[in-house]
């Protein structure tokens, strides 16, 4: 199993590949217990990557030490040492044989010597060391840091008013999984199809809008895999087009909407967003844009360290160029939903007062204004953001920025 976290991670921190894409790639032959106990110990690598650094650089005097396999090496049995309940034994003597199964025996020595001085000496003070890059950092508030630190709670969504079994309620009808519920599948309602997983701020686009769309006949969900907005907006009786461009994203998707009972309501379209044009104007169109998704840091701490700000300007262009070209579908009066999982304003507030420079649409803010106080919701005339802090509510939520918005003119 440790071999197949030093793998993950040299794909992770090497290759920039997304944590889950690894753990398919190279972990689907492991027992399910394995698999907990390999995703447990990368995210902890990912959760504390700058104070292992930290550690690192004081256990080995800041010597250079090659090849870079080493250091993650490291983080495995470190890891282990300061994070886990794994004895002290137990833990320098796998993360000595990961070495020698690795190639690196002959650095085994210097593993074992490293792990043993930090049983001696134990985590160094690591005040001042933050956890993520600056890059990321300069976008969060203290209490947003430590709620992304947080495991994620798992969320539903319901077609129907229910009071599930194992859940707690939160506002708007979302329920959040207690601790300790049985598997997924063996939940009441899975295989009637009556709720999926969402996290509760990606179920607040819809939320918002739920009034609007008693009274339309076309809606489209754009990059619309996983589903959730659509299941939503179908279980509101809405008839829906679904656009994406992944087919992979696409196929679960639709084993969902099948699942849900909601296939009929539904038009799933493969396309590029960029290249597709409905057949007629459309009273709704919500645009859930590709992002850097740094709201979403609890459940996928591996983001950090695979994004750059970089990647923040290419994706800030797209989404950009999905407004310009979604807003032209819609009919007078019709609604653009704009949406983003980030905690970046380059991918929020920024991007709408730029889109509003040139398009005839104003934001809706009576839909979010009334409602920021009890969701805590911080807004702007630009839209409203949900941090990933939730004062009341362990566990946090999903980082969220929402812009509703009417054409004019």
């Amino acid at each position: 199993m440790r071999e197949h976290a030093l793998k993950i991670l040299e794909k992770v921190f090497d290759k920039k590949v997304e944590f889950d894409r690894a753990q398919i790639e190279i972990a689907s032959d492991l027992e399910p217990h394995d698999k907990a106990f390999l995703r447990r110990i990368c995210f902890l690598i990912f959760r504390n990557k700058t104070a292992l650094d930290r550690a690192i650089k004081i256990f080995t005097d800041d010597k250079k030490f090659e090849p870079r396999k080493l250091r993650y090496i490291l983080y495995i049995g470190l890891a282990q040492l300061f994070y886990t309940e794994v004895p002290d034994h137990a833990a320098v003597d796998t993360t000595v044989d990961l070495a020698k199964a690795s190639g690196c025996e002959r650095q085994s020595g210097l593993i074992n010597a490293v792990m043993r001085r930090a049983i001696r000496e134990g985590m160094p003070d690591l005040d001042g060391v933050k956890a993520y890059p600056q890059w990321i950092l300069s976008a969060l508030k203290e209490a947003e840091l430590t709620s992304l630190h947080e495991n994620p709670a798992l969320d539903m969504t319901f077609k129907n008013p229910a009071t599930p079994d194992h859940t707690k309620e939160l506002p708007l009808k979302s329920y959040r999984l207690q601790d300790g519920h049985p598997p997924l599948a063996e939940l009441s309602g899975y295989d009637e199809g009556e709720w999926w997983i969402q996290d509760w701020s990606a179920a607040l686009p819809v939320r918002l809008i739920k009034d609007k769309i008693q009274s339309v006949s076309s809606i489209v969900d754009v990059c619309a895999a996983p589903g959730g907005k659509t299941m939503q907006l179908a279980s509101l009786g809405a008839k829906v087009t679904a656009v994406d461009i992944s087919k992979n994203r696409l196929k679960r998707m639709e084993e969902n909407i099948k699942r849900t009972n909601l296939d009929n309501q539904i038009d799933v379209i493969v396309s590029d967003a960029l290249k597709w044009q409905p057949d007629e104007p459309v009273d709704i169109v919500l645009l859930d844009a590709p992002c850097s998704a740094t709201g979403t840091i609890r459940r996928h701490p591996d983001l950090p360290w695979i994004k750059s700000p970089d990647d923040v300007v290419k994706l800030a262009d797209l989404q950009s160029r999905l407004l310009q070209h979604v807003q032209s579908w819609l009919k007078p009066e019709g609604i653009l939903v704009y949406c983003t999982c980030s905690i970046l304003p380059e991918e929020g507030e920024q991007q709408i007062e730029e889109f509003l420079k040139t398009a005839d649409f104003e934001v809706i803010k009576d839909l979010y204004e009334p409602l920021a106080d009890e969701l805590a919701l911080s807004v702007s005339e630009y839209g409203c953001r949900v941090s990933p802090d939730w004062p009341g509510y362990e566990q946090g939520r999903d980082g969220f920025f929402i812009a509703p918005m009417q054409r004019v003119g």
